[in-house]
């Protein structure tokens, strides 16, 4: 286990009493809250590991005060005494301008040959430049970091007051700069906004307010089980959730009514049952909406209307296979189920809404079938139904509504 926080915590170089916490290349003399943090690692079994390791004064410091002069070790980095020898070098870094008066700290760590392996390989950070940055600001950013440098060349007192008064002063134009930047990034999204939403776009609009809000939504939090023990490992959240998916879409059977008469319903006739053309394939096609997530088959709609005669043609000969033997392909049977967060307690199975995201072509043959059936729905229906129903609105037949 390891710990790395900003303990504000000096513990010195004098180990007396904790040798089997610290040892003895700390920095000063160790402060109350210093104490504290050795008693913690105590409890805990753990090591101050960058203690251990002899390294010049000037790469211990870890925090330096705004004039530049007050320097003191009060960050660290604590592992288990059962894995103290996988951390090999514990130093600070100097060089990295975060913009602040701490300096960061790297530790050197050794792993063993079973947690080394192609899929556990972390790669390279890359710096990933946020989008509301300006090239102005950025060129900012450089000076700052260039005068970091010079702070670090400086031999004098003298020029080294002198680089730390430079940096303050860019790192302050810096920042008015970010807030500048990030002001007019939100003031030209928010007017974005609001011509999607006099426009009707509503999927732009909420990316925008997504972006807007930053809100990340963690897909992978723990659950509880039936019984209301919450479930950390993988493999037992996902246990979970296909009990809970397997008992939510199990329908349960229902007695007939009484009232239910199956000589008095009326049936729809003549409803076409041939194959569909292309001329009905082609419109089903571009009747599909964009923009949604495709199924198994990793179908898009976009892929398809990029060509709607191209697509119907070769549809045309699969759907009439498929009239002619009766049978549907396997991926029509499967489905990715995607669980969508409602309100309450969200490590609560039921405050998820579960949606199955179908193969793309398989909703282009159910489109085909209802209009067919909707056609002939249509003639029987009554005229003052207005619901689900092309052209036509419940408030339509509502005086006050209507107005």
């Amino acid at each position: 286990m390891f710990c790395m926080v900003d303990f504000n915590a000096k513990i010195g170089s004098d180990n007396s009493n904790y040798e089997r916490i610290m040892g003895r290349h700390g920095l000063g003399e160790m402060s109350e809250h210093g104490e504290l943090f050795a008693e913690f690692c105590g409890n805990n079994d753990m090591v101050i590991r960058g203690s251990l390791f002899p390294h010049r004064p000037v790469h211990k410091v870890t925090w330096v005060s705004r004039d530049g002069f007050t320097e003191n070790q009060i960050d660290h980095i604590c592992i288990s005494r059962k894995w103290k020898r996988s951390l090999l070098d514990v130093r600070n870094k100097r060089s990295a301008d975060i913009a602040s008066d701490h300096h960061l700290i790297i530790g050197e760590i050794r792993l063993p040959d079973w947690m080394i392996s192609h899929e556990n390989n972390l790669g390279e950070l890359r710096t990933q430049r946020k989008q509301w940055i300006t090239d102005e600001t950025w060129t900012k950013i450089e000076e700052r970091r260039g005068a970091k440098a010079a702070i670090q060349r400086s031999k004098t007192r003298g020029a080294i007051y002198s680089a730390r008064q430079r940096y303050s002063a860019l790192e302050k134009e810096v920042k008015r700069s970010c807030r500048r930047d990030k002001r007019a990034w939100a003031d030209s999204l928010a007017d974005e906004g609001e011509k999607a939403a006099a426009t009707g776009n509503i999927r732009l609009l909420y990316d925008i307010s997504r972006r807007l809000s930053g809100a990340k939504m963690n897909a992978t939090m723990p659950v509880k089980d039936a019984i209301g023990q919450l479930l950390i490992d993988p493999t037992d959240q996902l246990k979970r959730w296909f009990e809970h998916f397997e008992q939510l879409f199990q329908v349960p059977a229902r007695p007939p009514s009484p009232r239910h008469d199956p000589s008095r319903v009326r049936r729809i006739i003549r409803v076409n049952t041939e194959a569909p053309s292309l001329l009905v394939l082609q419109t089903a096609v571009q009747s599909m909406k964009s923009n949604k997530a495709p199924g198994v088959d990793r179908i898009s709609a976009e892929m398809l209307k990029a060509d709607p005669m191209m697509s119907a043609q070769l549809l045309h000969n699969f759907f009439r296979n498929i009239w002619d033997t009766a049978t549907f392909p396997v991926d029509w049977m499967q489905g990715i189920l995607v669980k969508v967060p409602k309100k309450g307690d969200l490590t609560i199975c039921d405050n998820w809404r579960g949606i199955m995201l179908l193969c793309t072509v398989l909703e282009v043959l159910c489109k085909v079938i209802l209009s067919w059936i909707q056609e002939k729905i249509d003639a029987t229906l009554r005229r003052q139904q207005a619901g689900f129903r092309a052209g036509r609105f419940c408030a339509s037949y509502h005086p006050g509504a209507s107005q």
